[in-house]
This record gives C-alpha cells, structure tokens and sequence, in this order.
C-alpha cells in the first residue's frame, strides 16, 4: 500500500469511542445498536464497578504502524507510533455497554436500592495495542479485575483480540479494531461479572489470562 494512503498524523490521535461491533452473523437493522445484538447473560444484575483506571505504561500511545520492504528480512520502509486519547474514558464506555447483556452498570457510584444481585469489581486497563500487519490491522487489549473477596481480592486478567482488513490506514480502522479487542476482553469480565451476581467466584484464572 503506497505511504500517501497513510491517514495518521502527530497532531491527529485517535478519537478513543467505543462503538460496541456487531457479533458475526447477528441480524442488525439500520440504526440498531449494536449491545442489542448481545447475549443476556444477568437479568437486571447491578454491576457496580468502583473505580476505573488506566494503568498502561505510555498511555499516550496506542500502538504503530509500519511498512517493510517484502523479503525474509522486511527492511522497514516507514514507522509510526499511533497516538490516543483517554483510556479510562474509552473503558467506562465500554462498560456501559454491559447493559446489553442484563447488567445495571453503575461506574464510581454504589447503586441504591439495587435488588440482591450484585457484582461488584475495580477494572484496570494494562493494555490498548493496534498495529498494522501486512494488509491486515491487529490489535491486542488487557483488562485486570479486582474482584472483593472478604479481605481480599479474586485478580482476573481478559485479553481481547481484534482484526480487520487494513484499507487506507485511516484512524476510524484502527480504532475500530480496538474496538473488536475491546469487546472480546469484556466477554470474560462480563461471564464472571454473571458468576458473581449468582453467588459463585469468578472462573479459576487460565494461563495466559
């Protein structure tokens, strides 16, 4: 793909919104929103999430894009690092969407008169990555959970994955595909969030996660 098609600039970061993707295969009509294509896992579960942090190292940075030159060596051609705006802003967003799947989400403020299902949880968000790949955009998002356990707490790490079709390089890709990581990383936040408002313990943590 020819470098003029590169879209990004120093003074143009990405916008950071969350915009929920439609799951595959699920029958969207115009206008639709997205969370109302998501799977219900609670019915009406306060999901009270006390804090939100972004805890990344460079949190000015979002990721890089990059061109090489094809060959078992990919001599890079051009490199640039991709610059966002705030995480913790783009987060609360995407926990909000968790409504669409039964929860009452309430971000920094204890629910009052909430019914006997409760989650309660701190998330941290470790890491937001996007990178060009080939013709292909990638991208890689952590979210860490801290979950009340008595005097002490259950630690869950989610990793979400994304990917699309690299078109102009343009910053409405990238984030979108962050997006795509993003949605994937809540999946398992809201699965234990469910176990949670059952009663039971957030899944037993996997290698890798």
């Amino acid at each position: 793909m020819p470098l003029a098609a590169h879209a990004l600039t120093d003074d143009e970061p990405l916008p950071m919104r969350y915009e929920e993707p439609v799951q595959a295969g699920a029958p969207a009509s115009p206008g639709t929103p997205a969370a109302a294509n998501a799977v219900r896992l609670v019915n009406g579960c306060a999901l009270y999430v006390t804090q939100v942090e972004d805890l990344r190292r460079y949190p000015e940075y979002v990721g890089n894009v990059s061109f090489a030159m094809p060959g078992p060596l990919s001599t890079p051609l051009f490199m640039q690092s991709i610059r966002g705006a705030s995480g913790r802003d783009w987060t609360v967003e995407a926990l909000k969407t968790l409504k669409g799947r039964g929860f009452q989400p309430y971000i920094g403020e204890k629910p009052a008169g909430a019914g006997t299902a409760l989650a309660v949880v701190a998330v941290d968000l470790q890491l937001a990555h996007t990178w060009s790949a080939g013709l292909n955009l990638l991208s890689h998002v952590v979210l860490r959970a801290r979950y009340p356990n008595g005097g002490s707490e259950d630690v869950r790490h989610y990793h979400g994955l994304g990917t699309k079709l690299n078109w102009a390089n343009g910053n409405g890709e990238f984030m979108t595909t962050l997006n795509h990581a993003m949605t994937d990383a809540l999946s398992g936040l809201a699965a234990d969030a469910a176990s949670v408002c059952a009663g039971q313990k957030p899944a037993a943590q996997t290698a890798g996660g």
